[in-house]
């Protein structure tokens, strides 16, 4: 009887230690630290309306017309372009930066350096797979 008795009692204990109070009231508010609500260094409309924009590319007809597979913003894809040219153009007229400062970088075909890591890697592997042969013909023959 007083197992039957530890063994309920050790049950409630665990059920009951699972279950966690959280308050209904759990709203975080974000404040700089003094009176006004707002940090005046932040320009919350502009943060809005890019972040905005760049959310609605995958939905835009004028990137990918009918037919076409929308990937979003996805590498080397037409709205990776837009939100390119799109963050380009905000950096120019609301950042005040010129247009010089700001151009996008054309990536090309990656160039490895004669004994560079992946080199190096790849011919570990190599050897590695040319070990694992010759071990498995040398138990076959």
């Amino acid at each position: 009887m007083n197992r039957k008795m530890f063994v309920i009692f050790a049950t409630l204990l665990m059920v009951l230690s699972s279950f966690v109070i959280l308050p209904f009231d759990s709203n975080v508010n974000a404040n700089p630290g003094d009176d006004d609500n707002e940090d005046p260094n932040i320009d919350f409309e502009i943060i809005y309306n890019t972040t905005y924009e760049l959310s609605r590319i995958i939905s835009r007809d004028d990137i990918y017309p009918n037919g076409v597979l929308k990937k979003g913003r996805a590498f080397g894809t037409d709205g990776e372009h837009d939100a390119a040219d799109y963050l380009k153009n905000q950096l120019i007229i609301n950042c005040s930066f010129s247009e010089n400062d700001v151009s996008k970088v054309q990536l090309g075909p990656i160039q490895e350096a004669p004994g560079s890591t992946i080199q190096i890697v790849e011919k570990v592997l190599l050897r590695w797979k040319l070990d694992n042969i010759i071990n498995r013909l040398s138990k076959i023959i």
